[in-house]
């Protein structure tokens, strides 16, 4: 393991995704909001939760033993789901970790290939999780070097270019099966945002005849006149009135059968309807497949990039180390010197020198002093920092001896192949 690999143990991840756990059962692994807070007191690593339709994936950082973190949320996962859900988490620690995210906001890990979704969500996560003062400044670097990647993969590449939005491929799908949607009757189930982002492109397709069916009138209402579509209240005993019926409702794990003539295309979690004639987001995740065959020229490209980023990220985040290094040192420098000058602001004051501006010369000198006395040393310690492989010993030694029990950046103990294996799934 390089010195710059195990600088970034720090970092680790615990993911359940629509790969590893399949897209039907992922709704289970949800974090609730309760459980969020609960983890805000459980855990002292800066923690945020990318959860998706696609993932829920958590990230962590600390100073001082991550896996210890990673294995309390895990523990605290399987209690509440009273099973050892654990067991199908992907755990990635440093590198593997980092290159992960990069790779979900590139959008090459997603269900719909290339979508820029994703780059939103991950916007309003680390935002969400700063807010409730759970993500510190080291996770903030991480998802912000992430997006920056996100946007020059879609700059650089054409992963994205073409319909590649999970919403897109229901709507071409639908297309496929039924030639034109033009002249079809189509109903929207649902209000919330998947049901607007579905109406907002069929709008876009010049598609009119469109229905929102909701529970609450008055949301299908707001959607219906922004689009000059029509409303109704919630009513799945009419689906058959109609040729296409988006289903975009959350649901106590009801199960329908589809007993119509008409297309379903059902992209809740899990599917409420089945039938010959229902695709799910099962079949959309199979289309994505066959998508991704096609934009595999791409996905070298993406690596380089990734690499790169990594590099990028690498440099933040030293920068960040150094900086938080300095700040804590010198405060610690500063207080004793305030100390020493007011010892000597005394001393003078025994011998009948009550002169102000002695004083202020001795603060002005003593300034002055410390920092031509440390600034060749920080210098030293940024060149080592940036420029040598086996500097991390080197660094942690001088924050050891500076250290006011607060700065600390240990290296991360392994755990066994075995632990890994039974946590992972691999």
């Amino acid at each position: 393991m390089s010195n710059d690999q195990s600088f970034l143990q720090n970092y680790c991840s615990i993911l359940f995704t629509y790969k590893t756990v399949g897209i039907n059962n992922l709704h289970s692994y949800y974090i609730r909001e309760t459980e969020i807070k609960f983890l805000r007191q459980l855990i002292s690593a800066e923690l945020a939760i990318l959860q998706t339709c696609n993932r829920v994936e958590l990230y962590l950082y600390s100073n001082r033993n991550t896996l210890n973190e990673v294995n309390k949320i895990v523990e605290y996962l399987n209690s509440i789901h009273k099973e050892p859900i654990g067991n199908q988490a992907r755990i990635l620690c440093g590198r593997d970790s980092i290159r992960h995210l990069f790779l979900v906001a590139s959008g090459a890990d997603s269900l719909s290939i290339g979508e820029y979704e994703i780059l939103s969500q991950i916007r309003s996560t680390i935002d969400m999780f700063r807010k409730l003062n759970m993500s510190g400044k080291f996770l903030q670097i991480l998802f912000e070097r992430a997006i920056k990647i996100g946007r020059k993969v879609r700059e650089e590449t054409s992963i994205s270019r073409g319909k590649v939005g999970i919403y897109s491929l229901a709507i071409t799908e639908a297309k496929k099966r039924l030639n034109d949607l033009s002249d079809k009757k189509i109903v929207i189930v649902g209000a919330g945002e998947m049901a607007q982002k579905i109406a907002g492109m069929l709008y876009n397709e010049g598609i009119k005849n469109v229905t929102i069916m909701n529970r609450t009138m008055e949301k299908a209402s707001i959607i219906a006149s922004k689009y000059g579509f029509k409303f109704e209240g919630l009513n799945l005993d009419q689906l058959g009135n109609f040729d296409v019926a988006f289903i975009a409702i959350h649901h106590e794990n009801i199960k329908l059968e589809n007993k119509w003539n008409t297309l379903i295309i059902d992209i809740t979690i899990p599917p409420l309807f089945s039938g010959s004639n229902v695709i799910t987001l099962a079949d959309l995740e199979k289309l994505s497949i066959l998508n991704l065959r096609t934009r595999e020229e791409e996905l070298n490209k993406i690596d380089k990039i990734i690499d790169e980023g990594i590099n990028e990220f690498i440099y933040d985040y030293k920068k960040e180390i150094y900086s938080e290094f300095v700040s804590k040192i010198m405060l610690r420098i500063e207080n004793i010197r305030r100390n020493e000058v007011l010892r000597a602001y005394k001393e003078l004051e025994k011998i009948g020198i009550t002169d102000q501006r002695m004083k202020e010369i001795i603060d002005l000198m003593s300034k002055s002093m410390i920092k031509k006395s440390f600034q060749p040393l920080f210098d030293n310690i940024k060149n080592l920092m940036f420029n040598e492989t086996d500097s991390i010993n080197y660094i942690n030694f001088l924050i050891d001896i500076f250290k006011d029990g607060d700065i600390s950046y240990p290296k991360t103990k392994k755990i066994e192949e075995k632990q890994i294996s039974e946590r992972s799934g691999s």
